[in-house]
C-alpha cells in the first residue's frame, strides 16, 4: 500500500526516476513505477521525460531519455510501443494514450547529441567477447559489454551492421541514416564489426569459442515461413523478408500486381512498399479489420495508398494459370482457438478468388538453421530463460528472436540488454544468474492512477505526409511541432511515484536533500529539523 506517514511526495514534481530509494539508507522507501514503464521492455521512464518536456524543460527530458537507452532515435521511430497500450489515458479515461513513442523522435530530432551521448565506459576487464548478430538484439548486446569494460567483435552476416533494422524495415518507417547512427554509438565503444561473416559459413562456433572468453549469438530470423499449402513454391510466391530486402536496395519487380497474404506489421510493410513501386496491391487477411496485430494507424495509411485489406480470409492453396497466380480462399471463421493458440477455423462453404502477377506470403520468420545448434520443438536456439545460456555450451549464449520467437525492436533490445548482463557476470567470474532487477532497484508494481488530474485534452492526431508525397526512401510520418509535443506530455498523469513502504524513517534527510527536483518532504518534528 502507497504510504505518505513519513515521507511526503508531490506527484506533481516526482518524476519517478527512483533516485531517492537508492539513497534511503533505512530500506523505508520504493518506487512505484506507472503502467507505461512496466509495459516497456527496457523499462524506460517514460513519466519521467514526458513530465520534464510537459515542463517546458525539453533538454533535460533529452538526458531522462537517454539515461534507460542508447538508442532512443531508433525506438523513436519504429517502437510498437506496448507503453502506450498501458496508457491509463487510453485503458482509464479512455481519451487516448499519450504518444509516447512520437515524442522520443521529437527529442532525438531536438536534441540529438544529448539522445546519443556516449556512455561511461568502465575500466577495461581484459576479457574478450564475440556477438554474433547486428541486428537489435546484437547491437544493444554489443553496446552493454564493451560498456561494461569487455573487448567486443560485433561479426554480422549482411554487408552493414543493423540487420532487420536496415534490410526488414522499409526507409519510409526507419531511415538508413537512423541506423548509421546507432551503430556509430556501438563503434564509439570500441566495438570492432566484422561483416559479411556468416555463422556455420564463415564463422566456426567451435573456433569462436576458443578465440573469446564469451559468444553471445543474436541471430535473428531472417527466413521467411512458408504455409503448407499447394502452390506455396511456385517461381513467383515470394518471401516477406526478400521483397523488403529488395525494396530497401531499390530493385523492382516485374509485375503489376501482387497479393500480400499476412496481416501483420511486416505484411503491410510489404504491401506499402509494392504500392509505392506501382503495383496494384490486394492484403488477404485471416483477422477483421480492428484485429489486425499492427499499430494504430498502419492500416489507415494502406488505405490511404489506394491498398485493399480483404479481412476474414484463408488461403487455402495457389495456382499459377495465364492470369499469373490465383489464391483460393476460405472464409476464416477464427485465427485462435478457445486457449489463445493459433488455429484457423475455416469454413469450407465460402470460398472466393483473388488473382495477381506475384504472391507474397508474409505470415512470419525463422531461424536459419545453422548445424550443431541445440534447438526446441519450436526451431528456436535452446538457451536457459533466466540467463541466455546455450544447453550444452558454458561459453555461449544467445538472445533476441532466435530464442522467443518473432518479437518487436524493443523486446529484441530488452534481451540483448539482459543477456549481455548475465554474460558479463560470466565474464568477471561470477554465476550468470538473472538478477530480479525489479526488486533489486526497489521498484514494485503499485501505482496511483489518479484520473481526476487528467487535463481534458484527448490524443493529439500524427500527421503523415500528403500521399502524392509519398515514397519508398521519404518518412511518411512527421515529427512533432515543439507545441504538439509539448502539450502531449502535458497529458501525463504522472501514475508512477516513490513512497514510504516500511516505515523505517529516521528522519537523516539524505532523499529529501539528494532529490533532483525538491518533490519529496520528509515529514519531521519542527524542532528536529
Amino acid at each position: 500500500m502507497i504510504s505518505d506517514l513519513n515521507i511526503k511526495v508531490d506527484p506533481e514534481r516526482c518524476l519517478a526516476c527512483g533516485n531517492c530509494v537508492d539513497r534511503c539508507i533505512m530500506d523505508n522507501l520504493r518506487l512505484a513505477i506507472g503502467p507505461c514503464r512496466q509495459a516497456c521492455p527496457l523499462q524506460i521512464n517514460c513519466q519521467g521525460y514526458l513530465r520534464l518536456l510537459a515542463k517546458g524543460r525539453e533538454e533535460d527530458a533529452a538526458a531522462h531519455l537517454r539515461q534507460d537507452t542508447p538508442f532512443g532515435e531508433v525506438l523513436g521511430y519504429i517502437c510498437n510501443h506496448p507503453c502506450e497500450s498501458a496508457c491509463q489515458r487510453h485503458t482509464g479515461c479512455h481519451d487516448g494514450a499519450v504518444h509516447i513513442r512520437a515524442i522520443k523522435r521529437y527529442l532525438s530530432e531536438r536534441f540529438p547529441a544529448v539522445v546519443a551521448a556516449p556512455a561511461q565506459k568502465a575500466p577495461a576487464t581484459g576479457k574478450r567477447a564475440a556477438v554474433v548478430g547486428a541486428g537489435p538484439a546484437g547491437l544493444m548486446a554489443a553496446y552493454e559489454l564493451a560498456a561494461a569494460g569487455h573487448d567486443v567483435t560485433l561479426f554480422d552476416a549482411g554487408d552493414k551492421p543493423g540487420g532487420l533494422l536496415r534490410t526488414g524495415i522499409p526507409a519510409f518507417r526507419l531511415p538508413d541514416a537512423v541506423t548509421d547512427r546507432a551503430v556509430a554509438q556501438v563503434t564509439a565503444l570500441g566495438v570492432r564489426i566484422e561483416s559479411e561473416k556468416r555463422l556455420g559459413a564463415d564463422l566456426s562456433l567451435d573456433a569462436l569459442e576458443q578465440e573469446y572468453d564469451a559468444v553471445l549469438l543474436a541471430l535473428g530470423l531472417g527466413r521467411s515461413l512458408s504455409p503448407r499449402i499447394p502452390g506455396a513454391d511456385l517461381p513467383a510466391v515470394h518471401g516477406a523478408l526478400e521483397v523488403l530486402h529488395k525494396a530497401r536496395k531499390g530493385e523492382r519487380f516485374d509485375a503489376a500486381s501482387a497479393i500480400v497474404i499476412g496481416g501483420g506489421s511486416t505484411a503491410m510493410d510489404v504491401a506499402l512498399s509494392l504500392k509505392k513501386m506501382g503495383l496494384d496491391v490486394t492484403m488477404l487477411v485471416m483477422e477483421g479489420p480492428y484485429d489486425m496485430p499492427i499499430p494504430e494507424g498502419e492500416r489507415d495509411e494502406a488505405l490511404e495508398e489506394g491498398v485493399r485489406i480483404e479481412n476474414r480470409w484463408g488461403v487455402t492453396a495457389i495456382r499459377a494459370g495465364q492470369d499469373g497466380l490465383t489464391c483460393t480462399m476460405q472464409r476464416c471463421l477464427a485465427v485462435f482457438d478457445h486457449n489463445g493458440a493459433f488455429a484457423p477455423e475455416l469454413d469450407p462453404l465460402c470460398t472466393a478468388e483473388r488473382s495477381a502477377d506475384m504472391v507474397v506470403l508474409a505470415i512470419g520468420q525463422g531461424l536459419d538453421p545453422v548445424d550443431g545448434l541445440p534447438q526446441t520443438a519450436r526451431h528456436l536456439l535452446d538457451a536457459d530463460p533466466q540467463t541466455g545460456r546455450l544447453a550444452g555450451r558454458d561459453k555461449v549464449f544467445a538472445a533476441g528472436d532466435c530464442t522467443t520467437g518473432a518479437s518487436s525492436v524493443v523486446a529484441a533490445m530488452a534481451s540483448g540488454r539482459s543477456v549481455a548482463r548475465c554474460v558479463s557476470r560470466f565474464l568477471c567470474e561470477e554465476y550468470p544468474l538473472a538478477l530480479d532487477e525489479m526488486a533489486e532497484k526497489g521498484w514494485c508494481n503499485d501505482f496511483e492512477p489518479h484520473l481526476e488530474r487528467s487535463n481534458g485534452v484527448p490524443r493529439g492526431s500524427l500527421t503523415r505526409l500528403p500521399v502524392a508525397e509519398r515514397s519508398l526512401t521519404a518518412v511518411t510520418e512527421q515529427v512533432l511541432t515543439p507545441e504538439e509535443a509539448q502539450k502531449e506530455a502535458a497529458r501525463c498523469m504522472a501514475c508512477g511515484r516513490a513512497f514510504e513502504a516500511n516505515r523505517t524513517c529516521w528522519f537523516c534527510l539524505p532523499c529529501e536533500i539528494d532529490c533532483p527536483e525538491e518533490a519529496l518532504t520528509v515529514r519531521m518534528p519542527y524542532l528536529v529539523r
